[in-house]
């Protein structure tokens, strides 16, 4: 039998279901064929409006789905601060990796410098694509330091303060697998 269901405008989640046509604000109603004894007619907690079909999720599939999700863009976060930023310097601009060795490297030379012990390194980055080296002396290295924090610091409030936000708030699954780096 035709029933109608009623959806808030992007969102999967069912606001009603009838057999007549119904409007709400903010919504948007679909027509679709259900048998008379689905139970989505009794209640449609845990039912959600996917691909012109109800689905139904029980809280123990959004609750893996969003620990699933958590866990990808956590993984996403890791690599992007390992990617590396750009650095312009004079008419360049320098591509520094930071993977868990750069890190290390980054730190270690930075304590030395600190305390005197080298005033210059040579560090191996990207130019255009390509391989190069680049003199890095203290005051350049200090510069680098605080964009390396900047570039830490954006992408994990990328993750914690904006995406798992998102995560934690969805309340469907389709919501929570909409949700990209």
């Amino acid at each position: 039998m035709e029933f109608y269901v009623v959806v808030e405008i992007g969102k999967s989640e069912i606001r009603a279901i009838s057999d007549s046509l119904i409007t709400m604000e903010n919504c948007e109603t679909h027509k679709i064929d259900l048998e008379l004894d689905h139970p989505a007619l009794i209640d449609t907690t845990g039912y959600l409006l996917e691909g012109g079909k109800l689905i139904y999720y029980s809280d123990n599939a959004l609750k893996i789905a969003k620990e699933n999700k958590l866990q990808e863009l956590s993984i996403a976060c890791q690599k992007s601060i390992e990617y590396g930023f750009d650095y312009a310097h004079g008419d360049k601009v320098y591509h520094f990796s930071l993977d868990q060795e750069a890190q290390l490297n980054f730190s270690n030379v930075y304590q030395l410098m600190r305390d005197g012990l080298v005033e210059s390194t040579t560090w191996t980055v990207q130019v255009d694509g390509e391989y190069s080296r680049l003199e890095v002396n203290q005051d350049m290295m200090k510069d680098l330091n605080l964009y390396i924090l900047r570039h830490r610091t954006q992408n994990i409030s990328k993750f914690r303060d904006t995406l798992s936000l998102q995560v934690q708030q969805a309340k469907d699954i389709a919501t929570v697998e909409s949700i990209r780096w």
